[in-house]
């Protein structure tokens, strides 16, 4: 006997498209979650990332020029 047959017969939970549902349960689609939401327009995170890559590049800049002119 499958663990997924062993459960069902010893809970009486229903496995269906790998989510367990109670069993009274009517409507056996799965939950609404941010990944199944539509997404609004990434173009304020695009350059959310970049100005971050920016940022990362300017301080590892000044970090090298810091540690040579700490050497002289």
């Amino acid at each position: 006997m499958s663990t997924h047959a062993y459960l069902q017969q010893e809970t009486g939970w229903i496995l269906k498209d790998e989510l367990y549902y109670l069993p009274d349960t009517k409507d056996l689609s799965p939950p609404q979650t941010e990944q199944n939401k539509p997404k609004s327009s990434s173009q304020p995170r695009k350059w959310v990332d970049i100005f971050g890559l920016f940022c990362i590049g300017i301080a590892l800049v000044v970090a090298i020029a810091f540690c040579q002119s700490s050497r002289n």
